[in-house]
């Protein structure tokens, strides 16, 4: 099951505020209890982004935005725990911001410029579907297991370019 909802209210068309669930539960019909649930599926999930956008051009500035998410991925504790195949995993909320811009000159745009973070509170989390949470122990941490990246900083620079056929 998935479900999506996208609010975009007409007195503020600068704001956009989207949502999103989604859940997945498979059972294997007569199975024990260790049986019961098929391995490797996802953990419930629920997202949001409220994102802002310029209404007017400014100086030199077009389709400019600011965002701000959450995933929160709940735990995940209706496994296929025969033969120790899978674990429960934990519940877990990450945060990500995001702006972005076009800088243009002359009605040309001279390129475009956004900038991201991922998992912005550095959370340590492990994915339920993350083959790597079952790693031995970390000495360094004391942690079992690999865990997911934590905060991440992108940046990317859009430049547009022509080539033109000599003569």
């Amino acid at each position: 099951m998935e479900i999506i909802v996208d609010v975009h209210p007409h007195v503020f068309h600068w704001l956009h505020f989207e949502n999103s669930f989604s859940f997945v539960q498979a059972l294997q019909k007569g199975g024990a209890d260790s049986t019961k649930y098929l391995p490797f599926i996802p953990a419930p999930k629920y997202s949001l982004e409220l994102k802002t956008e310029l209404e007017k051009p400014r100086k030199n500035f077009k389709n400019s935005y600011f965002s701000i998410g959450l995933d929160n991925y709940f735990s995940q504790d209706k496994i296929y725990s025969a033969y120790n195949t899978e674990t429960a995993t934990s519940a877990y909320t990450l945060i990500r911001l995001g702006v972005g811009t076009e800088v243009y000159s002359k009605s040309k745009t001279l390129f475009s410029l956004f900038v991201s973070v991922n998992n912005l509170t550095d959370v340590g989390y492990q994915s339920h579907l993350s083959r790597l949470k079952y790693v031995g122990e970390n000495y360094f941490t004391g942690r079992k297991g690999i865990y997911d990246m934590g905060r991440n900083i992108s940046f990317k620079l859009l430049a547009p370019f022509t080539l033109k056929k000599g003569n």
